[in-house]
């Protein structure tokens, strides 16, 4: 394409990182694309920052990130995204609170959920219980991916009312939201609640896959539930 002298633009880069296996050909592709002038397509310069972040090499995300000639709320989330998932988000994420949200932006559920994670992981227990107040101040709705990670966060922090309340503000409840609140009430020892979350499940919600069962299994630890492990056992195998 470039021997034939046709200038590629925003599309074709977006497309060319897909195709990308390597940290040195996404170096290139960004590298050229500057050189074009791609510097203001926010899904190119989100996906840029998503692969770079995919291979670990969260300098070059934030390289392109600061690049960016438009940074709106899909290129924070984006850029947050990839420091959590390198466990690096806690910091970046209170720069954005400490900015106002740069330039207007304001924290989305998909970034909220990535930054909880981070939370999660080294216990960050500030940050996640700002992040509830912000949703709740801000009237954002509990969605699944968000919903689950507060619920997540809290029953390892060991605050299962907070958990529970979550839980209940849900309107929409998949296998990963109903397996967190089980699994979350069996860690804390909360057996038998863990148990008959388990019976409303199998009544009104999704089938169970194998992280629920870690949890049944998990509230099963005591002698006198010995036979309720047996049984669900038995619908495992």
């Amino acid at each position: 394409m470039l021997n034939t002298n046709i200038r590629p633009n925003s599309n074709t880069f977006t497309t060319v990182v897909k195709a990308c296996h390597t940290l040195s050909s996404l170096e290139q592709v960004f590298t050229l694309s500057m050189k074009l002038g791609n510097s203001s397509d926010l899904y190119f310069m989100s996906s840029l920052i998503i692969a770079f972040s995919k291979h670990g090499a969260i300098h070059f995300a934030r390289n392109v990130f600061d690049e960016s000639s438009n940074r709106n709320v899909v290129c924070w989330t984006s850029l947050v995204s990839g420091y959590c998932s390198c466990g690096e988000g806690i910091e970046l994420f209170r720069e954005l609170k400490k900015n106002k949200g740069c330039a207007g932006v304001k924290p989305n559920g998909t970034l909220l959920a990535s930054v909880l994670k981070a939370c999660t992981m080294v216990g960050a227990f500030e940050e996640g219980k700002w992040i509830h107040s912000y949703v709740e101040e801000n009237g954002l709705e509990y969605e699944l991916e968000l919903g689950t990670a507060l619920i997540d966060f809290y029953t390892k922090c060991g605050c299962l009312k907070s958990a529970e309340e979550v839980f209940e503000k849900m309107v929409v409840k998949d296998v990963a939201t109903w397996s967190a609140m089980i699994l979350g009430l069996a860690i804390n020892g909360n057996n038998l609640m863990a148990l008959k979350l388990f019976e409303k499940m199998e009544k009104v919600g999704p089938k169970p896959n194998e992280i629920t069962f870690i949890g049944v299994l998990t509230a099963c630890n005591r002698k006198s539930l010995f036979g309720e492990a047996l049984r669900l056992f038995g619908i495992i195998v």
